[in-house]
């Protein structure tokens, strides 16, 4: 009701008003302040103020002389609105809530006006006019404005929207139809809203992701931002203020930011005063230094000597100073002013312990260790020429730990054979030349289970440590065929020239070059002939003792999975330089993926002939890597 009944009073006053104007023959219009704001890749909007109330308009041009009129393929918006007051629901009152914010701004002479349908990153002309009933006033009077488009809208991860709220010291501030502003540093232009449109009475609500920077992309910061707002008061300059908002890299639909500006209030231009506890100055053991001001300030600092800058290292703790370091510090407070930049030199004059073992190899919490595994981790020490060494201790429940290794110069420790399926606790103790110790966090692993199989070979974890080979590799001796495949047939699995004494295409009974569930299929349907029936099948009698039965299946499972290759094949030296390398590796991954009907298939890199070459070939081409040819 209020804001209904301040409508029709300053409808009935706007009217006196404008028959007042109309009788002084020589006041004369006047444009103050004219800029541009909220330019998107779509359009733009224009503010400014007026000596008195007028009908504004614009003309809008595709050259900077301003000699070609395209105004009217634009749609022009004078007082643009979003929703008015958004307390009213009803569409009447609405539209009555948003008329009265326009004829309040038109009254008070603080005009925005909005062009629609640009194109992204276009450049586009125009002059702005104020106009009453005796005469009209042009701004530029000469050349037009020139402002270009950005690019297209991008994802914006952190969308911030900020809620100004304007009061006096009176506390009967009526600031409907006013308008706000806000830019920052580096920013295309400002993004601007009339109070009341969207807020309460006295609120403004700004949209920052309509920023867009000086290459045309939408605006993502990530650190802390000072921004600069600018309220148009009726009668009198802009008043001008600052405030620092926190933007993350953490995704928000919408997070609102309040800021409360007294227009009555002095800006605050002081900035605030940062200092370090303790000081610099020569100590003998490392030092935490607090930083802290004397208002509410974000700090920024360095440990390099470097210059901080908002976009350094934000304080949030105390600085551990290990050794002699020049810190630089600087804070800007919620005003946006920011302080000088103070420096202090911290000179740590006796030694400095090892830093703290880090970065454990296994991993902390790793599962299926071998039982062989070394113990690595990283270590060091802060003073230049200090000699560090490490013992290093390990134990399995809750057992006392046990010494392992001691007095290493370098960061590895071999213990002693370790056992299956155990979980082990182990910890590194640092220890330099001047007796200082730092004792390492206590990391964990498991190893593999003795009967486990890691790498699906067929031999237990157990078997392989016991016969040299890799538990972690299928195939140590990388001859094509499997450790456990050779360990049963009897074959040298530690021998890359001692193969299983297959036939030529053992197993592959339907001939497609792998031993799969097809031809597993057809053994079944054959079991149980003999030599004579008329279904029987010579090259599925494996063991050929004219019979097809369960022998012949225990030999056929040995291999079931397998696709038939030649282990040190010839074909697989694209280039013919004598030997399997990164370059035939290269010429292989270009025919990745290429079938048969293609321009530039290889029947070579085609191993197990099914027309493709995929990722089943590049797994026969990897068992030739390495070969070399006489």
């Amino acid at each position: 009701m209020k804001k209904m009944y301040r409508h029709f009073i300053h409808f009935f006053v706007y009217g006196i008003f404008l028959l007042l104007t109309a009788s002084a023959a020589n006041s004369a219009v006047t444009i103050e302040n004219g800029t541009f704001s909220d330019v998107t890749p779509s359009g733009f909007s224009v503010i400014w103020q007026t000596s008195e109330p007028a009908t504004p308009y614009i003309s809008i041009f595709s050259d900077a002389a301003g000699s070609v009129d395209i105004t009217g393929d634009f749609e022009v918006v004078a007082f643009p609105l979003h929703s008015g007051d958004p307390a009213i629901a009803d569409e009447y009152l609405s539209d009555v809530s948003k008329d009265d914010i326009r004829d309040q701004a038109k009254m008070l002479g603080l005009v925005k006006l909005s062009v629609f349908g640009c194109a992204p990153n276009t450049p586009y002309y125009f002059k702005i006019h104020s106009q009453t009933d005796t005469e009209t006033t042009t701004w530029p009077e000469v050349n037009p404005m020139e402002v270009i488009t950005p690019g297209e809208n991008a994802f914006i991860i952190d969308a911030k929207q900020l809620l100004v709220t304007l009061s006096n010291d009176a506390g009967d501030l009526d600031a409907a139809g006013w308008i706000v502003s806000a830019g920052a540093e580096g920013m295309l232009s400002k993004v601007s809203e009339f109070v009341g449109d969207g807020a309460g009475e006295d609120q403004a609500c700004l949209n920052l992701s309509n920023f867009f920077d000086l290459e045309g992309n939408n605006w993502t910061p990530a650190v802390m931002k000072v921004i600069d707002l600018e309220v148009r008061v009726p009668g009198s300059n802009p008043v001008q203020r600052s405030a620092t908002i926190h933007f993350s890299e953490n995704f928000n639909v919408s997070d609102l930011v309040t800021l409360n500006i007294n227009i009555d209030e002095v800006a605050d231009e002081i900035p605030p005063v940062v200092e370090a506890s303790p000081p610099g100055g020569p100590y003998s053991s490392p030092q935490n230094v607090i930083l802290s001001a004397d208002e509410q300030a974000y700090i920024f600092y360095t440990t390099d000597a470097s210059d901080p800058t908002t976009d350094s290292t934000p304080y949030t703790e105390g600085i551990a100073i290990l050794a002699t370091t020049t810190l630089k510090f600087m804070g800007v407070d919620s005003a946006g002013n920011q302080s000088d930049i103070e420096s202090e030199v911290y000179t740590i004059v006796d030694n400095s312990p090892p830093y703290v073992p880090s970065g454990p190899d296994p991993g902390n919490g790793g599962a299926g260790i071998t039982i062989e595994t070394p113990l690595n981790w990283q270590g060091g020490d802060p003073d230049i020429g200090d000699v560090v060494t490490y013992d290093v201790y390990y134990k399995t429940g809750t057992s006392a730990f046990v010494l392992a290794c001691q007095d290493l110069t370098e960061t590895t420790c071999q213990p002693p054979l370790l056992g299956f399926s155990e979980t082990y606790l182990w910890q590194v103790v640092a220890k330099d030349s001047e007796d200082q110790e730092t004792t390492g966090p206590v990391w964990s692993f498991t190893t593999f289970a003795f009967d486990g199989d890691e790498d699906n070979d067929g031999m237990i974890n157990e078997d392989e440590i016991s016969w040299g080979t890799d538990p972690f590799n299928w195939d140590t001796d990388r001859d094509g065929y499997g450790d456990g495949e050779e360990f049963y047939l009897g074959t040298n699995f530690l021998d890359s020239g001692s193969k299983p004494p297959y036939p030529p295409q053992f197993g592959d009974i339907d001939g497609d070059r792998d031993i799969d569930g097809y031809d597993l299929s057809l053994l079944v349907s054959l079991l149980g002939t003999t030599v004579g029936d008329e279904n029987f099948n010579g090259r599925v009698d494996f063991n050929a003792d004219g019979v097809i039965d369960e022998a012949d299946l225990e030999l056929f499972t040995r291999v079931f999975g397998y696709a038939f290759h030649q282990s040190c094949d010839p074909s697989a030296d694209f280039d013919n330089d004598g030997d399997v390398d990164g370059d035939d590796l290269l010429i292989f991954i270009d025919l990745f993926g290429l079938e048969e009907e293609d321009p530039g298939f290889d029947l070579r890199a085609d191993y197990n002939g099914d027309g493709i070459i995929n990722r089943w070939d590049l797994r026969i081409f990897a068992m030739n890597f390495g070969c070399t040819f006489e």
